[in-house]
């Protein structure tokens, strides 16, 4: 005679909120996702644009027209000097380039490039940082989170993501020095870094091991998020520049004054709201996929942040 079958007790079964605001249970699917991202970003588009603005957007801003502003005044003032520059001479219209001189310029631009890149990556973990607590928090208690607060969160949190996303940025580099599929492979597996340093204290070993363990899941929802990336962008990225096609045929000087000063800045602007929807699509996949080994809840989640 069989044995009945054993009752686990109540503490034992896999316990998921179906209407959790920001884990997606295992049998939710795409449209499970899809359907928090747009609650979420009803939710938390205000805080998450915000941060993007002022902790990534502003700075660069900035930047560019600093730098803008002083290739202007330079341009307006001598419009021969990139010729010169370059070693030309204006008044030899079959003059060749100095390649010393190309050479050296060259390698100013990279090291410039290179210094740049890893003070903008620490704006980006300070962002990503700051709006990963904004959303999980105002998902937990239903209120909206104080910007200043957000922020000095972000700060907190910055210098260990921006380690990571550093070495992540080398080791995706070397993946595309490889071939495409390497480089996709590197890039599919830091896509979990930045919530895995800020929820589990951990690096690039721990995101390649929950791609391991979840790549359909994280696969095809990467795959929409860099599909929409991609087409929004290039829409706005020829809408924003057709006030500007008059321009086009001007001088490089002139076309590359008036691309750092409007036309970047305008495209900057316009894309905050697809980069609020990068970071929530990216928190949520995060979470549905911590989900598909475990019960998890936004108020697990919030408490892991700190």
């Amino acid at each position: 005679m069989g044995y009945p079958p054993i009752e686990q007790p109540y503490y034992y079964q896999p316990q998921f909120d179906p209407n959790d605001p920001l884990v997606t249970p295992p049998d939710g699917g795409v449209a499970g996702w899809v359907s928090r991202i747009s609650a979420t970003f009803k939710r938390s588009w205000r805080s998450v644009i915000s941060i993007i603005f002022v902790a990534q957007i502003l700075p660069a801003l900035v930047l560019l027209l600093v730098i803008g502003g002083i290739v202007a005044a330079v341009v307006i003032a001598d419009p021969d000097v990139v010729t010169r520059t370059l070693g030309f001479d204006p008044s030899d219209p079959s003059a060749e380039p100095d390649p010393a001189r190309l050479i050296s310029i060259g390698i100013v631009a990279v090291a410039a490039g290179l210094v740049i890149g890893v003070v903008a990556a620490w704006f980006q973990s300070v962002t990503w940082a700051a709006a990963t607590w904004a959303i999980v928090r105002e998902a937990a208690t239903g209120q909206r989170v104080r910007l200043g607060e957000a922020l000095g969160y972000g700060v907190r949190r910055s210098l260990a993501l921006w380690g990571w996303t550093l070495l992540g940025g080398l080791l995706y580099l070397l993946g595309l020095l490889a071939c495409f599929l390497p480089g996709l492979y590197v890039l599919l597996g830091l896509m979990m870094l930045t919530p895995i340093v800020l929820f589990e204290r951990q690096g690039i070993g721990a995101s390649f091991r929950a791609l391991h363990r979840n790549l359909l899941v994280i696969g095809v929802r990467a795959v929409i998020i860099w599909g929409v990336a991609q087409a929004v962008g290039s829409m706005v990225g020829v809408v924003v520049q057709i006030p500007f096609a008059a321009l086009m045929s001007a001088p490089d000087p002139v076309y590359l004054v008036v691309y750092s000063l409007a036309i970047v800045p305008v495209e900057l602007v316009v894309l905050l709201p697809l980069s609020a929807f990068q970071i929530i699509g990216t928190l949520l996949i995060y979470a549905e996929q911590r989900a598909q080994a475990a019960p998890l809840s936004t108020a697990q989640l919030a408490a892991e942040l700190g």
